[in-house]
């Protein structure tokens, strides 16, 4: 169809997940000499200029006071929650240990979303979860410390990271992305 967008919100992913380990890997290094709430707030504030511009841009100014801001909070509180377990685990286990037990995700949300918002899914989906989770672990090749327990931060990451996905697919969908970016950068700021 054409509001079909399955190749292009592929490679949004893909770029998000470059982006998103890129900026790990600058929070794991700075760690090691600054406070994680430090890097955190720093990291999340200078989001905010650029999400209000997007807004802005979008002429979505008028959207930000959606009456679905409930939703976007505790979406934000969620995610903010599980990113804050991300970095307390990059700055205590190896990163790759760290990205291979994030990537438990899917199976969280596959096996959640039947519950909170009643989409089923169907086996096909399943077995592309278990091949992809292992094609991360023999790309990542973890080592010994995913038997930490300090890997559970990285696990409690997938969690609250996979119920804000949830919460996302009960936002209206004709609200901007600039908007859920704004509303998520400024949670995250005041988290």
């Amino acid at each position: 169809s054409p509001h079909d967008h399955r190749v292009k919100a592929a490679l949004s992913i893909c770029m998000a997940m470059i982006i998103a380990v890129s900026c790990d890997a600058i929070v794991k290094h700075l760690s090691a000499h600054y406070p994680i709430h430090l890097v955190n707030t720093i990291r999340f504030a200078f989001t905010l200029p650029s999400g209000f511009y997007l807004v802005f841009r979008q002429n979505a100014l008028k959207r930000i006071l959606t009456p679905q801001y409930g939703t976007l909070i505790t979406r934000g509180l969620l995610i903010a929650l599980g990113n804050l377990f991300f970095m307390l685990a990059a700055a205590t286990i190896p990163l790759a240990d760290g990205v291979a037990l994030f990537f438990t995700m899917p199976f969280f949300v596959a096996g959640l979303v039947p519950f909170l918002i009643g989409e089923r899914v169907p086996l096909i989906r399943w077995v592309t979860i278990i091949i992809g989770f292992f094609g991360v672990i023999i790309m990542t090749r973890p080592g010994t410390s995913m038997f930490q327990k300090e890997s559970l931060l990285a696990i409690l990451c997938a969690f609250f990271y996979g119920m804000g996905q949830i919460l996302t697919r009960r936002l209206d969908p004709s609200l901007p992305t600039s908007v859920t970016a704004l509303w998520q950068g400024s949670v995250y700021t005041i988290f």
